[in-house]
């Protein structure tokens, strides 16, 4: 998830909020599929006026976001800035890590608040402890923070294995379905360039 929060700093320092962070915003790319986008911006909103400082929040707010991964700020209607984002890029994580949420099959908004206020810090991250002071650090910005992006990607770096090498291949770029263990040999997803170890670049944080 580096890569993910690599592309939501450069969107929060250009000033844009994404309000929208969620496993199917981030992509694989279609020509070289060791590079993950984020996308869909429909829900971005300036938060810095023309001084660059954060905006006044906005009082009596409708919801913002997706209900699975919007913040317990989006939940109470209020103004959302940089940390909403990054709790979002948060739970996503977690979900991509342990394979779902705590809340991720609530349909009841009040369940789904209940849930992630009983889900904060280390009792979010159980099955990842390594990913608590990533959290804790989340936890502490308010509306008006400027987060510490560096701060937060090598708190997330911290969290992959100590052997895990940069030309490592993901997990899709091994053949299927003969031999998992199988790297492909010259092709990425759609026939695409880029699945043998030594054209992977870079690697996801678990």
């Amino acid at each position: 998830m580096a890569q993910v929060l690599k592309a939501l700093a450069l969107v929060h320092r250009a000033e844009f909020l994404h309000r929208d962070i969620k496993p199917p915003n981030c992509c694989i790319g279609a020509t070289d599929c060791t590079r993950i986008y984020l996308i869909d911006y429909v829900l971005t909103r300036q938060y810095l006026d023309k001084c660059g400082t954060v905006r006044n929040p906005r009082p009596g707010l409708g919801l913002r976001g997706t209900m699975r991964y919007m913040s317990l700020d989006a939940h109470a209607r209020q103004d959302l800035g940089p940390k909403n984002d990054l709790v979002s890029f948060l739970y996503t994580t977690i979900e991509c890590g342990d394979g779902c949420l705590p809340w991720s099959y609530e349909k009841s908004e009040e369940n789904c608040i209940k849930l992630k206020q009983a889900h904060i810090g280390e009792k979010l991250c159980i099955k990842k402890p390594l990913m608590t002071k990533a959290a804790e650090y989340i936890e502490s910005l308010n509306y008006h923070s400027i987060p510490d992006y560096e701060k937060l990607l090598a708190l997330i770096e911290e969290c992959n294995p100590a052997d895990l090498k940069e030309s490592e291949p993901y997990e899709w770029q091994y053949r299927q379905p003969h031999n998992p263990m199988t790297p492909t040999t010259g092709e990425g997803l759609n026939g695409t360039p880029g699945g043998t170890k030594e054209n992977v670049t870079e690697r996801m944080a678990n």
